[in-house]
């Protein structure tokens, strides 16, 4: 390329023929003044993104201190979602805790899904009858999944080593337990104290209402003399109450109920180290 060559831009009026503009350059002059007007261009960009609002919009522009505040918005917007979600679990477990369990265990019912008709099932044949009586009988020795405590994987202890459990509450959802006169009342796990309140069945006792681990909930009602309070974090077997609701001169009896995810239990099926008396 002839850098010398000399480069002519000429305007000029149409109708008259008049030349409006003449400007002639060499090559290296062109770049300069090109380079130039870009430069200019450039600069006079940057100083309208610099002095507007418009610096707001670019990506990572932020000030240290706008992207500190940011970031302390999204960890308090955090805390209070868990905290909310806790609040939720927490009033939830309390309102399956006060269903009575027969409106529990009707719901349940009703959820069930409709069982196939007899005729909608191949007759079973005869090895297969006797490959299940095979599996029965080797099995019958065998603690199973289906076993409470083994399928929770939770350990109960007993309100008192010398409590006894009705037989007429063995297999109810509120166990009647016996308690001698004098004894103290312990935790059957350890856990939290949710809620204390008046025992609307027993003037002047109690109910206390545990949090355990794994979705566990206890209520223990007609407790006299208390020793928790609501928050309070209790280890298995502390004792929680001192005294209970009398039956004639020489037994005190309480009343505990169980639940696990807002299902109603059976207590006398975890409770595995409590007697039964024909009381």
């Amino acid at each position: 390329m002839n850098l010398n060559k000399k480069y002519r831009l000429t305007l000029e009026d149409e109708s008259s023929l008049e030349k409006k503009i003449n400007f002639s350059a060499r090559f290296p002059i062109l770049l300069l003044m090109l380079i130039g007007f870009t430069v200019v261009a450039g600069a006079f960009g940057i100083f309208i993104l610099a002095s507007t609002p418009m610096k707001n919009h670019l990506p990572g522009y932020l000030k240290e201190s706008e992207r500190t505040a940011t970031e302390e918005q999204h960890l308090r917007l955090d805390s209070l979602v868990h905290v909310y979600e806790v609040n939720e679990a927490y009033i939830t477990g309390i309102l399956n805790a006060l269903t009575p369990p027969e409106i529990v265990e009707r719901d349940r019912k009703e959820k069930r899904t409709t069982p196939l008709m007899l005729d909608s099932l191949l007759p079973v044949s005869e090895e297969e009858r006797q490959f299940m009586e095979n599996i029965r009988e080797r099995e019958k020795y065998n603690i199973g999944y289906s076993s409470p405590t083994v399928a929770q994987t939770m350990m109960f202890g007993n309100v008192n080593k010398s409590a006894v459990i009705t037989e007429s509450s063995k297999e109810s959802y509120q166990a009647d337990i016996i308690i001698p006169e004098g004894q103290p009342v312990a935790t059957i796990a350890e856990g939290k104290v949710i809620s204390i309140a008046s025992s609307p069945k027993t003037s002047g006792s109690y109910e206390v209402i545990i949090q355990h681990p794994k979705g566990f909930l206890s209520k223990t009602s007609r407790l006299r003399t208390l020793l928790v309070r609501p928050g309070d974090r209790v280890a298995a077997g502390q004792i929680i109450a001192t005294g209970t609701a009398k039956d004639g001169m020489k037994n005190q009896h309480i009343k505990l109920e169980l639940w696990r995810d807002g299902d109603p239990l059976i207590p006398a099926r975890y409770l595995t180290s409590i007697g039964t008396t024909g009381s």
